[in-house]
C-alpha cells in the first residue's frame, strides 16, 4: 500500500512518479505475487496515459523522460532549457535506427545527467 500512497502523492511530478513506478515494479519482481505481471502492465500503462503508442519502446522512452532531473546544466549552447535539449535528444534516439549514433547520443545524455546528480 505504501507504493499506492507514494504514487498518489507524486502524481503531478513526472520524475518522482516514474521513480515510484520503477520502485514498485522492482518490489513486485522480488516477491512471489501471482498477478505481478498484470500489475506491472498497469503501472507501465500509467507512463503512456493519453498516448496512442503503448509499445515497450514508448514505455521505456517515457520512463527515461520522466527520470530526467529538472535542474541540469548543458555544456552545449541550447535553445530552451537543458532538460528540453535532453528530451529532444531522446526524441532523436526514439526515431532513429542508427545504433551507433544512438549510443553516442545516449552517452552524451548520461554525461549531462551524471553531473547533475
Amino acid at each position: 500500500m505504501k507504493y499506492i500512497q507514494k504514487l498518489q502523492e507524486e502524481w503531478y511530478d513526472d520524475t518522482e512518479k516514474t521513480k515510484v513506478i520503477l520502485e514498485f515494479e522492482d518490489f513486485l519482481d522480488n516477491k512471489d505475487i501471482t498477478n505481478a505481471s498484470e500489475i506491472v502492465e498497469v503501472l507501465e500503462s500509467i507512463l503512456v496515459i493519453g498516448q496512442n503508442d503503448k509499445s515497450e519502446k514508448n514505455i521505456a522512452y517515457n520512463a527515461l523522460k520522466g527520470l530526467i532531473p529538472d535542474i541540469l546544466t548543458c555544456e552545449k549552447k541550447t535553445t530552451g532549457t537543458c532538460k528540453q535539449y535532453i528530451i529532444s535528444q531522446l526524441d532523436k534516439i526514439k526515431t532513429s535506427k542508427d545504433i551507433e549514433k544512438n549510443k553516442k547520443i545516449g552517452t552524451e545524455i548520461l554525461a549531462v545527467i551524471e553531473k547533475a546528480v
